[in-house]
């Protein structure tokens, strides 16, 4: 099964950033990633919008939303897609959106959906958030460097509050130790340094399915070829149980199964 990882906080919190820095670590493990963010779906309802009803155009190609349940619509949105990949082997869904109530968010989301992901919460100074996206705006380097209005970030996304978002988190019965707060207030390489100490253990506390099944395989043709396993008095679990105790009480048997 995939490993989902949600990626939350403020426009201009690191979010992107961290997703394409956890891309690179997967890859040195044989992992693969998949980002999923709420943009392209917002943008495929701006474009429907042309009578401005539920967005109006901003700078940079940009939008600003005005009808906030198409908020919700998109995370809908978020989750089906993701589903879609949950079969998937060794690979990280990162789901990535950011918003001002982030319980009305997650309940859009299926609270088993929630139960067995992972949470990192970048948090961020809104000024700081403001200065980045200005920044990657005007000057895009990747695809997802979307223009956000200051307005719209000082307005909709002023509450950044990561220790409620960690309370709301558990009453989904989300595991304390799935919940990562981001300090992303400092340099890039505190942020990539954070980012890699999560992912790294992330993955070593996921088994390969791989060598799983090696191993099973193996175990599997060890019981095969096991002459006390193939032994006529094994028929039965009460011959077994009688053939441990006489070997314990004569000391010189020891069970296959360690």
């Amino acid at each position: 099964m995939a490993i989902k990882v949600f990626l939350l906080g403020r426009p201009g919190a690191g979010k992107s950033t961290a997703a394409r820095h956890i891309h690179v670590l997967s890859k040195k493990h044989d992992w693969s990633t998949l980002h999923i963010n709420d943009y392209p779906f917002l943008f495929a309802l701006f474009e429907s919008d042309v009578q401005h009803q539920r967005f109006q155009p901003s700078s940079c190609g940009g939008f600003d939303v005005t009808d906030f349940s198409v908020l919700d619509t998109a995370l809908q949105a978020v989750e089906k897609e993701a589903e879609r990949y949950l079969i998937c082997e060794q690979q990280i869904l990162l789901l990535e959106f950011a918003r001002d109530d982030y319980r009305q968010a997650l309940s859009q989301f299926k609270p088993e959906f929630l139960r067995d992901a992972y949470f990192l919460f970048f948090a961020t100074d809104i000024d700081t958030c403001i200065m980045r996206v200005n920044r990657r705006s005007h000057h895009p380097i990747f695809r997802d460097d979307h223009f956000i209005s200051e307005e719209m970030i000082r307005n909709y996304y002023h509450a950044d509050i990561p220790l409620q978002t960690y309370h709301l988190l558990h009453e989904y019965g989300v595991s304390e130790k799935c919940i990562r707060i981001i300090d992303n207030s400092g340099t890039q390489t505190h942020l990539h340094q954070q980012v890699q100490d999560f992912t790294e253990l992330l993955i070593q506390c996921k088994p390969d399915p791989k060598s799983h099944r090696i191993k099973e395989r193996k175990a599997l043709k060890a019981r095969q070829t096991s002459p006390i396993m193939h032994h006529p008095l094994m028929d039965t679990n009460v011959t077994r149980q009688k053939l441990l105790l006489a070997g314990s009480q004569a000391g010189n048997w020891q069970s296959s199964d360690g």
